[in-house]
Protein backbone atom coordinates (compact mmCIF):
# COMPACT_ATOMS: atom_id res chain seq x y z
CA UNK A 1 0.00 0.00 0.00
CA UNK A 2 2.63 2.56 1.06
CA UNK A 3 4.57 1.84 -2.72
CA UNK A 4 1.16 3.03 -4.43
CA UNK A 5 0.85 6.03 -1.81
CA UNK A 6 4.25 7.48 -2.99
CA UNK A 7 3.74 6.73 -6.41
CA UNK A 8 0.56 9.15 -6.18
CA UNK A 9 2.57 11.60 -4.21
CA UNK A 10 5.35 11.15 -6.87
CA UNK A 11 2.56 11.94 -9.67
CA UNK A 12 0.94 14.41 -7.76
CA UNK A 13 4.54 16.27 -7.62
CA UNK A 14 5.37 16.08 -11.74
CA UNK A 15 1.94 17.57 -12.28
CA UNK A 16 2.58 20.67 -9.49
CA UNK A 17 5.75 20.79 -11.33
CA UNK A 18 3.57 20.77 -15.19
CA UNK A 19 1.24 23.80 -13.45
CA UNK A 20 4.00 25.98 -12.25
CA UNK A 21 5.97 25.68 -15.78
CA UNK A 22 2.54 26.62 -17.44
CA UNK A 23 2.29 30.32 -15.51
CA UNK A 24 4.20 32.81 -17.43
CA UNK A 25 6.44 34.43 -15.50
CA UNK A 26 6.79 31.50 -12.39
CA UNK A 27 10.21 30.17 -13.45
CA UNK A 28 13.18 31.83 -14.65
CA UNK A 29 15.90 30.53 -16.76
CA UNK A 30 19.56 32.39 -14.55
CA UNK A 31 21.63 30.83 -16.97
CA UNK A 32 23.85 33.42 -18.84
CA UNK A 33 22.92 33.92 -22.42
CA UNK A 34 26.40 33.82 -23.47
CA UNK A 35 28.13 29.95 -21.85
CA UNK A 36 31.84 30.86 -23.45
CA UNK A 37 32.04 32.48 -20.34
CA UNK A 38 31.96 29.79 -17.84
CA UNK A 39 34.72 28.30 -16.84
CA UNK A 40 34.61 24.46 -17.00
CA UNK A 41 35.42 23.64 -13.29
CA UNK A 42 36.22 19.63 -14.35
CA UNK A 43 38.97 20.63 -16.20
CA UNK A 44 41.81 21.92 -13.45
CA UNK A 45 41.29 18.76 -11.23
CA UNK A 46 42.18 16.81 -14.48
CA UNK A 47 45.12 19.12 -15.33
CA UNK A 48 46.68 19.34 -11.69
CA UNK A 49 46.42 15.23 -11.30
CA UNK A 50 48.52 15.20 -14.75
CA UNK A 51 50.67 17.67 -13.74
CA UNK A 52 51.43 16.13 -10.22
CA UNK A 53 52.06 12.78 -11.76
CA UNK A 54 54.18 13.97 -14.72
CA UNK A 55 55.97 15.76 -11.90
CA UNK A 56 56.15 12.22 -9.97
CA UNK A 57 57.59 10.84 -13.23
CA UNK A 58 60.65 13.04 -12.90
CA UNK A 59 59.70 15.06 -16.15
CA UNK A 60 60.02 19.16 -15.92
CA UNK A 61 56.64 20.85 -16.42
CA UNK A 62 56.48 22.95 -19.19
CA UNK A 63 54.94 23.90 -22.56
CA UNK A 64 57.10 24.71 -26.16
CA UNK A 65 55.55 26.56 -29.07
CA UNK A 66 55.40 24.86 -32.16
CA UNK A 67 58.19 25.98 -35.25
CA UNK A 68 57.04 24.10 -38.25
CA UNK A 69 54.01 22.47 -39.74
CA UNK A 70 50.46 22.82 -38.80
CA UNK A 71 51.35 23.27 -35.35
CA UNK A 72 53.21 26.80 -35.99
CA UNK A 73 52.24 29.01 -33.38
CA UNK A 74 50.52 26.35 -31.45
CA UNK A 75 51.44 25.69 -27.69
CA UNK A 76 52.31 22.10 -27.73
CA UNK A 77 54.30 19.88 -25.60
CA UNK A 78 54.47 16.50 -24.30
CA UNK A 79 52.70 17.19 -21.28
CA UNK A 80 49.73 18.76 -22.98
CA UNK A 81 49.43 15.90 -25.07
CA UNK A 82 49.94 13.87 -21.76
CA UNK A 83 46.87 15.80 -20.62
CA UNK A 84 44.49 15.39 -24.15
CA UNK A 85 45.19 11.86 -23.83
CA UNK A 86 44.14 11.65 -20.53
CA UNK A 87 41.06 13.72 -21.36
CA UNK A 88 40.12 11.43 -23.86
CA UNK A 89 40.29 7.99 -21.62
CA UNK A 90 38.49 9.63 -19.03
CA UNK A 91 35.76 11.63 -21.01
CA UNK A 92 34.27 12.29 -24.32
CA UNK A 93 35.21 15.37 -24.95
CA UNK A 94 33.59 16.75 -28.25
CA UNK A 95 37.16 18.57 -29.38
CA UNK A 96 40.69 19.06 -27.75
CA UNK A 97 41.18 21.69 -26.05
CA UNK A 98 43.56 24.87 -26.92
CA UNK A 99 47.35 24.75 -26.50
CA UNK A 100 47.16 28.03 -24.62
CA UNK A 101 44.04 27.23 -22.80
CA UNK A 102 46.15 24.57 -21.19
CA UNK A 103 49.39 26.55 -21.03
CA UNK A 104 47.03 28.82 -18.39
CA UNK A 105 46.00 26.29 -16.83
CA UNK A 106 49.58 24.79 -16.12
CA UNK A 107 51.03 28.09 -15.03
CA UNK A 108 48.04 28.72 -12.79
CA UNK A 109 49.03 24.87 -11.64
CA UNK A 110 52.54 26.13 -11.00
CA UNK A 111 51.67 29.23 -8.77
CA UNK A 112 49.25 26.41 -6.55
CA UNK A 113 52.53 23.98 -6.27
CA UNK A 114 55.02 26.76 -5.62
CA UNK A 115 52.33 27.95 -2.98
CA UNK A 116 51.64 24.86 -1.23
CA UNK A 117 55.57 23.41 -1.90
CA UNK A 118 56.30 26.61 0.53
CA UNK A 119 53.97 26.23 3.15
CA UNK A 120 54.77 22.27 3.78
CA UNK A 121 58.29 23.16 3.61
CA UNK A 122 57.79 26.01 6.59
CA UNK A 123 55.71 23.16 8.31
CA UNK A 124 58.90 21.42 9.01
CA UNK A 125 59.81 17.41 9.21
CA UNK A 126 56.38 15.68 10.83
CA UNK A 127 56.32 14.69 14.53
CA UNK A 128 54.29 12.46 15.79
CA UNK A 129 53.52 11.73 19.54
CA UNK A 130 55.10 13.11 22.45
CA UNK A 131 58.54 11.56 22.65
CA UNK A 132 60.22 8.41 22.06
CA UNK A 133 58.24 5.34 22.31
CA UNK A 134 59.32 2.46 25.67
CA UNK A 135 58.44 -1.09 25.31
CA UNK A 136 55.51 -1.77 28.01
CA UNK A 137 55.94 -5.25 30.08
Amino acid sequence: MSELKKIFEDRRLENAFEEVLKIRGAVADLSPDDKRTLGDVRRMPVVESCCYAWLEAGQKIGVSTGTVGPDTGKRTGRLIDFIQDVRLMIGNPEKRLSGETLKEDIARFEELHAIRTENDQALGEPTFGTGPVEDVD
